[in-house]
């Protein structure tokens, strides 16, 4: 049963568990506060690596909610707030750095429009996901007044004062000036 399951764990103490969730093939799937996902094999807890594991070292959960059967909300200690799917894959983090007034995120409240709120350690905020707006500043990386936008598969094109920046699309890595451009005159000589 569940209890030998628990007690079948050897690598060290007992995790912390914040939540217990079922993915879309009905496994129950264990999140803790500082190791991690795992899933039970075979009647015993197995760690298993996921992309948010992988992505952001020493992660210290401290409020996990299943928004319907579609995403997980990971409050986080020092990373804000991670969406991952039900697997364990990043979707999405917001943080410091795209809206929130703080990293550490302590509690997570889900209204009726699935908003999610999030208590911090100055404040709240309250996060629209996924939101119809996303902004792209200097916290990104992105240098000048934009002139032009342009998504390309992956990649997103701002073509600013500053030069052509780019960054995918779906992490979080900041925007990045493309280097090798031919340089755009300042002053053309109409003849």
């Amino acid at each position: 049963g569940q209890l030998e399951t628990f007690l079948s764990y050897h690598s060290g103490d007992i995790p912390t568990f914040k939540a217990i969730l079922k993915n879309q093939n009905d496994e129950l799937i264990y999140i803790s506060k500082k190791s991690g996902f795992f899933k039970i094999i075979d009647s015993k807890l197995i760690a298993f690596q996921t992309e948010v594991s992988g992505r952001i070292p020493n992660l210290d959960i401290l409020s996990v909610y299943q928004i319907r059967n579609e995403f997980i909300v990971l409050a986080t200690k020092g990373a804000g707030l991670i969406f991952t799917d039900l697997n364990g894959k990043l979707i999405k983090q917001i943080n410091i750095s795209n809206g929130l007034t703080s990293n550490i995120c302590y509690s997570l409240y889900i209204d009726k429009s699935d908003g999610i709120w999030t208590g911090q350690d100055n404040g709240f905020s309250r996060v629209e996901y996924p939101s119809p707006l996303t902004v792209y500043n200097h916290k990104n990386g992105l240098e000048g007044i934009v002139l032009s936008v342009v998504a390309d598969d992956d990649i997103i094109y701002a073509a600013t004062i500053k030069g052509l920046f780019f960054k995918s699309q779906y992490d979080e890595s900041p925007f990045k000036l493309q280097t090798n451009t031919v340089p755009v005159p300042r002053k053309i000589d109409w003849a």
